[in-house]
């Protein structure tokens, strides 16, 4: 029988004023989580950002870095997902600043795409909740059936947006 120890955690800061700071909910319990993985030798899967290299500009950013950094410094097998704008109908509040660069970046990875130019088409173009979706249950997925492969060693992999929709064209041929 597989033993299948895979830690998959979406963590969503939803009001600071209500369940705490980003560093204590997006790193402090993340933190915990990379903890029971650890002991339980787990997988883990993170749901990062793009841009954590830009950690020093927000709290927002740095609580993803260090998430990412403990997970790399960590003896876990572990994804790293980043993917940029999460754009769709999927969210209650109104953001219109979001919105509007999501129309922004779907417009130019049009512009890319006609251009021929897939891989910039794929970095710029956003996310919408049933892709992401996906793609956390197809590298969920993943992480398990590797993690019984013990040649393989430990599973340390991270996925840029570019990655993301590359991955989900080829694993889901509709999209």
């Amino acid at each position: 029988m597989k033993n299948n120890k895979s830690t998959g955690f979406l963590i969503f800061t939803l009001s600071r004023k209500v369940w705490g700071s980003y560093h204590e909910i997006d790193y402090d319990l993340n933190r915990q989580l990379i903890e029971i993985a650890t002991v339980h030798e787990a997988s883990f899967v993170y749901l990062s950002s793009m841009g954590v290299e830009w950690a020093k500009w927000n709290s927002y950013m740095k609580a993803r870095f260090l998430v990412e950094r403990d997970l790399q410094n960590s003896k876990l097998s572990y994804a790293i997902i980043r993917p940029g704008i999460l754009s769709g109908k999927s969210r209650d509040q109104d953001r219109p600043t979001e919105e509007l660069g999501a129309w922004f970046s779907h417009k130019m990875a049009h512009v890319y795409q006609t251009l021929g130019l897939q891989k910039t088409a794929d970095g710029t173009r956003p996310l919408d909740a049933p892709e992401i979706a996906m793609f956390v249950g197809y590298i969920l997925e993943q992480v398990m059936e590797l993690q019984h492969d013990i040649k393989k060693g430990k599973i340390q992999n991270q996925y840029e947006l570019a990655d993301i929709h590359k991955i989900l064209r080829q694993q889901f041929s509709t999209l």
